[in-house]
């Protein structure tokens, strides 16, 4: 079916599932362009959209804008159930819980688990969320589970309100293109893209029985969310619909035409003229500018809601953007009070604190469709503090950011780690980083300090702010530490440096001066060993030093975790000293592996490192999997244990390792015992 279609719509079909694919939309996010050159953080400041038929002549200047900015290309053809709640439930409750690891105090972040002072845990079992009596382990059971139809990515638990909160993707619709029904000749292979649109799920449950309270569904893409107090705030993409384009031929001829005098002169009369014909052309094409198409809906319990009011977006004064929207929800627990704003771009990274929400776009030079835009990060920020957000200020920087641990607020400023390649060529086009600080209280934000030119060669594979200091990780062949002193935040200091084989990837802050990583072993060749764990001594920034490493022994094959690029991974617990974090290897030479969970005492004092234990899930996961009977690590995925959480009662502390399928609970200086275990009801 696919191979009959034909070259118009294989070229239409080729370039809008790109555009809609997540590894193009991550190619694609941060297309930012004006024609003066280097955006500047003036010109990307927000105006509010005035109007419905604004909007919609925004719409149609930021598509032909994309069209402009994109390099010409051939395109190649296609090939072709409740459970019974228990009854009574134990008396007996843990002193203490630990809780998500979080990058902000106050700010949570949807996890897998979550755990109350009850003794109660919560986590996802496939489509399930799950609410298990765990404390004491002895006696942990089930004591209500609720399928939601669709896997939830993660939940937030309130013990004040008593709700949970379960969060994810799913897609409705019957088509692929705009969410309609399409003709069978123009029939999308499953594998190139999920049918129908995507919708973000927010399920609002009562923590004890897990009914369902409400559901709201905000039409769009999920991106991010947080919650700080009683609300949530959920950051969403939703891209407007050009309905039909693809049965317009003299649209798509014009868009390749555009694109080819564009790309050889954008100020060409041609350009121009191709311009104004293009938005002709789409002006008849685009629905009524109150159509429901072009803003985001959102319902609750299968009724609409409300959707995006016009006068709700914002767009960059004087820069082109790629035409999709990114708004930030804001609503209770319980899903009322809701309050929404929309901009017009591509953010894709969410950084909160207590008081502001930032979204934050790069951008750069290296997209696979050339070398024309430059390599910036627009940051956009949104104060949170009286539950509404609201539009404060816009700035840029250099380069682009990989994840949120490279950005941090403290006392009215910004700071921003970047990774870019300097304008100016020569010996010095290769890639190094740069630290900005801006003042939050302007706008538009702009650069009141930087650092740059740290580590010409090599990019960042971490990075974390502990109050007035800062430490970035680069990788190329050895792992370079950098310490940074940033007390007087105009005149930031880089003021030390250690080099040692590997790298490491997530940086956790530990009581005084230490710093407990995780990341890959290495050798002073460059060569990239196993998984390892190291303990830095920072107290004297000047000089960091390391402390001691770890690297799990019986690893002659490959091991990975992921905690090495998730914190909700990793579980550290002070009064006890343990580390957790799931881990698996592959052995080459015996064909065996482990699947499981890793402890280690982390003593600080003493300044050591050393395996506790392991906790292994497969003797739980292979009689439920497949009767006892499976093949080596044909179990994993289900069975992989993918967090920790801990409970203590006096001198007694517990692990809880959670997988999709079970959970094992351990006394926590025996790792290898177990005290008491649960199957889930687990519904892939």
């Amino acid at each position: 079916m696919i191979g009959r279609l034909t070259f118009a719509c294989r070229r239409w079909l080729a370039l809008y599932c790109c555009l809609l694919s997540a590894s193009c939309f991550e190619q694609i996010s941060g297309r930012m362009q004006n024609t003066s050159g280097k955006p500047d953080a003036e010109s990307l400041r927000l105006s509010r959209i005035s109007d419905c038929t604004s909007w919609r002549k925004q719409l149609i200047d930021s598509w032909i804008a994309s069209q402009m900015n994109t390099q010409p290309y051939e395109v190649l053809a296609l090939d072709g159930a409740v459970a019974d709640a228990a009854t009574e439930e134990g008396a007996a409750t843990p002193d203490r819980t630990s809780t998500t690891n979080v990058q902000e105090a106050g700010v949570d972040e949807a996890d897998r688990i979550e755990t109350s002072p009850d003794g109660d845990l919560y986590t996802i079992s496939g489509t399930s969320v799950v609410r298990i009596d765990a404390f004491p382990p002895e006696s942990m059971t089930v004591l209500a589970s609720r399928t939601l139809g669709w896997a939830p990515i993660g939940i937030y638990y309130d013990h004040d309100s008593n709700t949970l909160v379960a969060i994810g993707q799913r897609w409705s619709g019957d088509g692929f293109v705009d969410g309609r029904s399409v003709e069978a000749d123009v029939a999308i292979a499953e594998d190139i893209a999920p049918s129908g649109s995507p919708e973000v799920v927010v399920t609002s449950l009562d923590a004890q029985s897990l009914d369902i309270l409400r559901e709201t569904t905000i039409e769009g893409h999920y991106i991010d969310s947080r919650r700080v107090g009683g609300h949530l705030l959920i950051v969403s993409g939703f891209r407007p619909s050009f309905n039909g384009l693809y049965e317009h031929q003299n649209v798509l001829d014009l868009a390749d035409r555009l694109r080819t005098a564009a790309w050889e002169d954008a100020n060409s009369a041609e350009t121009r003229r191709l311009r104004e014909r293009l938005r002709t052309e789409l002006d008849g094409i685009l629905p009524p500018a109150d159509a429901p198409q072009l803003r985001p809906t959102t319902w609750q319990d299968g009724e609409v809601r409300q959707r995006l009011a016009c006068d709700a977006i914002s767009a960059p004064r004087s820069v082109d953007v790629f035409p999709s929207l990114v708004m930030v929800t804001s609503m209770d627990l319980r899903g009322e009070q809701i309050e929404q704003a929309g901009v017009l771009n591509e953010a894709w990274l969410v950084y909160a604190t207590a008081d502001n929400l930032y979204l934050i776009q790069s951008s750069g030079g290296w997209w696979w469709f050339g070398n024309q835009h430059p390599q910036q990060t627009a940051i956009w920020r949104f104060s949170i503090d009286n539950d509404t957000p609201t539009y404060e200020a816009a700035g840029v920087v250099d380069g682009w950011l990989s994840d949120r641990y490279q950005i941090s607020e403290r006392d009215g400023y910004l700071r921003l780690f970047t990774t870019g390649v300097p304008e100016n060529g020569g010996n010095d086009a290769r890639l190094s980083s740069s630290l900005y600080v801006l003042p939050i209280d302007e706008n538009p934000m702009t650069v009141a300090a930087a650092i740059t030119g740290i580590a010409p060669g090599e990019q960042i594979f971490a990075a974390r702010y502990v109050d007035d200091r800062a430490f970035l990780v680069t990788f190329r062949q050895i792992d370079p530490l950098f310490a940074f002193d940033l007390s007087d935040p105009l005149n930031p200091q880089l003021v030390g440096e250690l080099t040692i084989p590997g790298f490491s990837t997530y940086m956790h802050p530990l009581d005084g001066d230490l710093l407990l990583t995780i990341g890959r072993d290495g050798d002073d060749t460059g060569n990239v060993g196993g998984v390892a764990v190291q303990l830095f001594d920072v107290a004297d920034l000047s000089a960091p030093r390391q402390v001691t490493r770890f690297v799990p022994a019986d690893t002659n094959g490959w091991d990975w975790s992921p905690a090495s690029y998730d914190p909700h991974a990793f579980l550290y617990d002070a009064p006890t000293g343990t580390l957790a974090f799931p881990w698996s290897y592959y052995d080459y030479d015996t064909d065996n592996g482990f699947a499981g969970v890793l402890v280690i005492d982390v003593d600080p004092t003493a300044g050591t490192l050393s395996e506790r234990g392991r906790i292994d899930h497969a003797a739980l996961a292979r009689p439920a999997l497949c009767n006892g009977e499976c093949e080596p690590y044909i179990w994993w995925w289900p069975a992989f244990p993918q967090r920790s959480a801990l409970m203590a009662s006096g001198n007694n502390a517990w692990l809880y390792t959670v997988s999709e399928l079970a959970v094992i609970a351990s006394p926590v200086e025996r790792p290898a015992d177990t005290a008491g275990s649960v199957l889930l009801p687990w519904n892939p």
